[in-house]
């Protein structure tokens, strides 16, 4: 195989491994078998396993920031006196994540159950890592909520784009039914969007618990 292509496999092994066992669980050593490359080269390429995972995450966050802003764009163009669909929000946020979650190549599997394991890792440097990756976007949204939802507190939108955000990541790492009776879940990505989209626009809309309230 060609050295140009040398670090796209790197990459690609690397995101399969960590995807499987998160950072701390694979070494260089496993990944250059992985690659079939030697140690050298993920050093001249990346440096260190650090830059590695950043590059990892870099390679598939990137352009899914880039389709997200672009869509946000095109849904605040078009917004009338101000006010945006909360549901056409929310597509823009989600499309691209459910595109890439279901792409042929599998590489989109791959890359949320790195997601997934990197959100619930107890590394908060792991996962500072990858949310200043989404600062941009997570800034955009939520204002673009704010004009969604002109009467909910900034409270009440920080709540809701976290809740947006965990409950996506959830459901694309782990797509399987939880239910456990044998019956999985339709593996259909326009089923999928639609329903993220209808139940976190129907949590955002409803009113947070009152003051006092018990769980």
């Amino acid at each position: 195989m060609p050295q140009t292509n040398t670090p796209t496999r790197i990459l690609d092994a690397s995101e399969k491994l960590f995807s499987e066992e998160g950072l701390q669980g694979v070494s260089l050593r496993r990944i250059t078998k992985e690659a079939d490359v030697n140690l050298a080269s993920i050093h001249y390429h990346f440096g260190s396993k650090e830059n590695l995972f950043r590059r990892v995450l870099e390679r598939r966050i990137e352009p899914l920031n880039a389709e997200r802003l672009e869509l946000l764009g095109t849904v605040e163009s078009g917004g009338a006196q101000g006010v945006l669909s909360l549901e056409a929000v929310l597509e823009a946020f989600l499309a691209p994540a459910v595109r890439l979650r279901y792409n042929r190549s599998g590489t989109g599997a791959l890359f949320s159950a790195l997601m997934g394991q990197i959100f619930q890792n107890p590394d908060t440097e792991i996962r500072s890592l990858a949310t200043k990756m989404f600062r941009e976007v997570s800034l955009r949204f939520l204002s673009a909520l704010g004009r969604a939802l002109p009467g909910r507190s900034e409270e009440e939108r920080r709540w809701g784009f976290h809740l947006m955000f965990g409950t996506a990541a959830f459901a694309l790492s782990a797509p399987g039914s939880l239910i456990g009776d044998g019956n999985p879940l339709p593996d259909d990505p326009e089923e999928a969007l639609a329903r993220l989209v209808s139940f976190l626009a129907a949590g955002m809309r409803s009113h947070g618990p009152s003051q006092g309230e018990g769980a």
